[in-house]
């Protein structure tokens, strides 16, 4: 909203008391400067943060020494200069669990919800369909992430494992010289 908002408001700067409305290309250009101001300014440097900090919690659990913030600076230091392959492994990580959830989890109570619009709002079998929505979204959720929560847990420990095995090796001695 505040990016419509923001746009509406530069158009009207550039054609205030202009009698005609402004062209195409002019929205176009300004919805596309707006939303590359937001995504650089809002969606990037959430994705640096979070992706970088994705398996913060694996250090301290491996790392019987670590405290919480020492487990932070950790896989903080971990994870410098792979942003990009962790974002893509996120993406498609995303990709293969999202169709996934969906059919599963919001699916069925989507159905739900479209045939309770038939019914009447204050009716006594509205509120059993609100109801029985309300406890599949419940079950569902709780059983699809049965099935994702494995999956990224286990994608975090592999990623882990990378950046402890390409920033500091195995700790193995393969041969003693003296």
């Amino acid at each position: 909203m505040i990016l419509v908002f923001l746009t509406a408001f530069f158009v009207g700067l550039l054609f205030s008391g202009s009698p005609e409305e402004p062209p195409l290309i002019v929205i176009v250009l300004t919805v596309l400067i707006m939303l590359g101001v937001f995504v650089g300014l809002f969606v990037l440097p959430f994705l640096w943060v979070s992706v970088r900090l994705m398996a913060a919690e694996l250090p301290l659990a491996t790392e019987p020494q670590l405290t919480g913030s020492a487990s932070l600076s950790r896989i903080w230091q971990l994870t410098s200069g792979a942003f990009i392959r962790l974002l893509l492994i996120s993406t498609v990580a995303v990709i293969l669990t999202f169709p996934i959830q969906f059919i599963v989890g919001y699916l069925p109570q989507l159905v739900l919800e479209l045939m309770s619009l038939t019914l009447e709002p204050n009716s006594l079998i509205f509120w059993v369909f609100e109801l029985v929505s309300l406890v599949v979204s419940l079950l569902t959720g709780i059983g699809i992430g049965g099935f994702v929560l494995p999956f990224w847990q286990t994608l975090k420990a592999v990623i882990y494992f990378d950046l402890l095995n390409r920033r500091e090796g195995l700790g193995l001695r393969l041969f003693e010289t003296e």
